[in-house]
């Protein structure tokens, strides 16, 4: 396991413990990890409908949102059964993050803000830390996005010296695992 003899890094234990600690003892931690469950289930609708809502418009993400939200799954097939029923949302937590990351790309890779940079290289550093599998998705989306941006644009030196930017970030962050 992860680092050592664990089955996830510690993404969704500091979820848990952020919850808990914004309840200003409010919550025990039992009611806050009820609470942190509904949370990244809300998160989870909110960054399927961001991606959404870049790629093709709001009524795309919205779309998107409600089936991502509204799917049963099964066993290693996504949706409520596998997240919730079989325990692994903090895997499903770390993909909510990386689709929140990938939604910046666009603004990140043809702007010239400096926000987008911080929220991809943030929300994918998060990612990581919740999930080790998102070292392999970090790596795949960040060599597709710098092949697909120098093949296709003409300013993209500057692009990929963001990019590269917005991955040290985030690998900087996921570093404190």
């Amino acid at each position: 396991g992860q680092p050592a003899n664990y089955l996830y890094p510690m993404g969704a234990d500091l979820w848990v413990i952020g919850v808990w600690a914004a309840s200003f003892g409010l919550l025990d931690l039992s009611q806050a990890y009820g609470v942190s469950l509904w949370l990244f289930y809300a998160l989870l609708g909110y960054a399927t409908y961001r991606l959404g809502r870049v790629v093709g418009g709001r009524a795309v993400g919205v779309l998107a949102a409600v089936w991502m939200l509204a799917d049963g799954g099964a066993f290693r097939a996504g949706g409520w059964v596998f997240t919730m029923e079989w325990g692994v949302w903090p895997q499903t937590l770390s993909v909510a993050f990386a689709t929140l990351a990938v939604a910046e790309l666009p603004a990140l890779m043809e702007g010239e803000d400096w926000r987008p940079l911080a929220r991809f290289g943030g929300c994918l550093g998060v990612a990581i830390l919740c999930h080790p599998l998102q070292l392999v998705f970090a790596l795949v989306v960040v060599t597709a996005a710098a092949l697909l941006q120098a093949l296709t644009n003409r300013g993209w030196l500057q692009s990929l010296f963001r990019l590269g930017l917005a991955a040290g970030l985030a690998f900087a962050l996921a570093g404190i695992w």
